[in-house]
This record gives structure tokens, sequence and C-alpha cells, in this order.
């Protein structure tokens, strides 16, 4: 059976099976610690403990001496922790998520250059958007963007909007994303952040 490793716990697992090849026992916990820049004990532990846990490393129950499974492997995509800072709404003001949530995306879909945050779609307000209740929607923080870029936009009375947002002489004029629907125009768009990508979980009925 494949297991699904990341590729940084590939590189800890080959490190430990090269130093008993080269050595005859495994290494120390200090010196995996050394090797992958971890410093405290518990650190190091929890870089193992997935490794455990997959079957490709043992060790018996107070022994300190580790065994390396050979085991067909598989490498995930590296990955990026986006925080979920909170909810977009119809007529309302952006809402601040009470728990402290995440979204795990692969680091090839989004851009390394920007600071990400997400905030979910909440109602059936945005469908003329193309967005449907649940959906997240990844952005990069900004206080501008380029013409013609989708943005979450705050009204001049605070409520905020999903809309492509283009810049005129005096004005903003926000445009829908997919629908005919007429613009919206602001003297000033308040922006919070472009859209870079939109993720949909599908439920299995």
């Amino acid at each position: 059976m494949e297991v699904k490793l990341s590729r940084r716990q590939v590189q800890l697992l080959n490190y430990i099976r090269q130093y008993i090849t080269r050595k005859g026992f495994s290494p120390s916990l200090g010196e995996i610690g050394a090797a992958f820049g971890l410093r405290s004990p518990s650190t190091i532990h929890e870089h193992l403990e997935p490794l455990f846990k997959a079957g490709v490393l043992k060790r018996e129950r107070g022994a300190k001496i580790f065994e390396v499974v050979d085991k067909q492997i598989a490498v995930l995509p590296e990955t990026v922790t986006i925080p979920i800072m909170g909810f977009v709404a119809l007529g309302q003001a952006l809402i601040p998520n009470p728990k402290e949530e995440s979204m795990i995306v692969p680091v090839t879909e989004v851009p390394q250059d920007r600071n990400l945050f997400c905030l979910r779609v909440r109602g059936r307000g945005f469908v003329t958007e193309g967005l449907l209740d649940g959906d997240y929607l990844i952005l990069g923080q900004a206080m501008e963007v380029f013409d013609g870029a989708t943005a979450v936009a705050l009204l001049n009375n605070g409520t905020a909007v999903v809309k492509k947002v283009y810049r005129e002489e005096t004005r903003a004029r926000l445009m829908s994303i997919v629908s005919d629907d007429p613009p919206i125009f602001v003297k000033r768009a308040k922006i919070q952040g472009e859209v870079l990508m939109v993720i949909r979980k599908l439920s299995l009925l």
C-alpha cells in the first residue's frame, strides 16, 4: 500500500535511513534536530510522529533505536496554511471569524510573494457573482489592485462586495464578475484584498 508523505517527511526519513546505513545505528534526537534546524525535543517528536503513524519508521517502546520500514512512498505537494479571517455576506460588513481556522492549499497554487488570507462566503447573496454559500475566497492583502482584478471591497456604507474593480478619473467602477448587473460607482473603493482563488467543497449526497 502506498504511503503519502510530504517532501519534508521524506527528507527526514531518508536522513535516518542513510545515517543507519553509514554508522550501523540510528541518529539521536539531538542529531536529527541539528540536521533539520529543530531545537526542542517536543518539536522533533512532532516531526517524527507522522512517520511512525505511516508505518515507515518503527521504534520499540523505551528504545532509542529507529527502524526504517521499506514502503512505496508518494510525495505530497508542499502546502501553505492560510488563515480563515472571516465571512463575507451580501449587504453586510465583513464578519470576523470567532474561531482559529485555516485552509491548506498546495504551494504551487498560490503566489509566494503575497500575504494571504481567506474569507468564506455566507449565504446565497453572491450567486449572481458565481459564488455559492460556503465557498472559500483566497485573497492577497492589497489596498490597490490593477484594473479588472477581482477584489473584496467595502462600499461607503461599510458593506462588503466581491467585484471587478476599474479606476476612473474621480471614482471607482465596481463590476459584476459574471453577470450583466449594472455597475456600482463609489468615490473610492476600500480594497480589502485581491481574490486569487475560489475553493468550493462539494458535499456527497
